[in-house]
């Protein structure tokens, strides 16, 4: 990875600061999860995430009362650690810059108040993703163990993109998903080049030694409980076209909704008053609908498991994205991975509860539509299929529909999308 030719030592030292990365990345990523169960069961007596009813067996007075303390102290948080009127704290991005003139240190202090602010927030109730805590604490951990050796710029650069990748992998158990995500998204290696597959299989490496460190907490179970219904193929073969169509559509406007309500965010300096603002409306939202509530995993859940209505899944999947808006456009910070899932997979379960499909191919719907939605969100169509494969441990019948899914919405939005710039031309 460097340009003076490595020795056997050099190779021994790499690979023990590999395996601590990873290990590092693993423990911080299992220790965010149960942070964020402890922060749930504080905020409302149990962890929503996992009740039938998400939040709906939490008093209401309760629930406003904790999403406006939680937004105040989160709206402080970001208003003090935001320097610039708009904008972000330095991220992993800059972390893993190639171009060593705009590479830096993560600020530790900072990023790991973002990160728990963001678990509070989202533990609360706020209708976004928790996914970016554990990467930005993976990454700073990483970063910790690295300033520890004398590895070369380029290997910390790669160490520290793949332990946030591990920390992904060590929270929702998916190292093939997780590894994706850290080639797709974080380092983007060459693969034309023999270095960039050397780097490729270095974050799959770090990204599974975590995962397995991760057993110790979750024991390898997955993130979604999938009834024992598996097709071998849907009952009709237009279905899946249609649910690709479906989501292709939904997935455009979930992105347009969701980079207006970006651009509409308020400056730092209003933070303190916006961001409980924000929260209130979510939970006066989820009075109405409470499995609107968090990052999604509820509504993924009731998906899966059957017995909603058209009317039910349409109502859970615009409710989501406009919480999700409604948490973004206050100025509130958090991931976009569990509600792209939640938004996608209620689009695949229109589509087999209108088709009046059966119960197993209405799963394969639900689960190949959540990743075509989050393909489209993330623009990282191997993280998408895999995601929604692991969290699920689809067994193979359904994980090739999926792949199949992912793959006809990816090659759709280049061939629209590029046909669109040409003609603007």
């Amino acid at each position: 990875m460097t340009d003076r030719p490595a020795t056997a030592r050099d190779r021994a030292r790499l690979g023990l600061v590999v395996v601590l990365v990873a290990m590092v990345a693993g423990l911080i990523g299992s220790l965010t999860r149960c942070l964020s169960i402890g922060i749930e069961t504080i905020c409302f007596g149990f962890d929503y995430t996992t009740a039938p009813d998400g939040v709906a067996a939490a008093p209401v007075w309760r629930r406003l009362c904790v999403a406006v303390l939680a937004g105040l102290a989160c709206g402080f948080c970001w208003r003090m650690i935001r320097r610039r009127p708009r904008g972000m704290p330095p991220g992993i991005a800059e972390a893993v810059d190639p171009d060593p003139a705009g590479r830096i240190r993560l600020p530790v202090r900072s990023s790991v108040a973002d990160a728990l602010a963001q678990l509070l927030i989202v533990g609360s109730g706020l209708s976004l993703g928790r996914e970016s805590a554990p990467r930005i604490l993976a990454a700073v951990g990483g970063q910790m163990v690295l300033d520890r050796t004398r590895l070369g710029e380029e290997e910390r650069r790669l160490l520290v993109g793949s332990a946030a990748g591990a920390g992904l992998a060590a929270v929702y158990n998916t190292p093939a998903a997780a590894a994706f995500y850290t080639v797709e998204l974080i380092l983007r290696p060459d693969l034309r080049t023999r270095r960039g597959w050397a780097h490729t299989g270095l974050a799959a490496l770090v990204c599974v030694i975590a995962t397995v460190v991760s057993w110790a907490f979750n024991h390898d179970e997955p993130v979604y409980a999938v009834p024992p219904v598996t097709p071998a193929a849907p009952d009709s073969p237009w279905l899946l076209p249609v649910a690709v169509a479906a989501a292709l559509l939904v997935g455009w406007a979930f992105n347009a909704l969701i980079g207006a309500a970006r651009r509409h965010a308020p400056p730092t300096r209003l933070l303190v008053g916006t961001v409980p603002l924000g929260a209130l409306a979510v939970a006066v939202l989820a009075v109405w609908q409470p499995l609107v509530v968090g990052n999604g995993q509820v509504i993924v859940q009731h998906v899966l498991a059957g017995g909603l209505t058209p009317a039910a899944l349409i109502t859970l999947l615009v409710a989501k994205a406009c919480g999700t808006a409604t948490a973004l456009v206050t100025g509130s910070t958090g991931g976009l991975l569990t509600p792209s899932l939640a938004v996608g997979a209620c689009t695949g379960g229109i589509v087999g509860v209108v088709a009046g499909a059966d119960p197993a191919t209405t799963v394969m719907l639900a689960v190949a539509g959540a990743g075509c939605v989050l393909a489209l969100n993330q623009k990282a169509p191997l993280f998408a299929a895999f995601f929604a494969i692991e969290l699920t441990k689809a067994p193979p019948s359904l994980a090739v529909w999926a792949l199949l899914a992912v793959w006809a919405v990816w090659c759709l939005d280049l061939l629209i999308t590029g046909a669109l710039r040409r003609r603007r031309r």
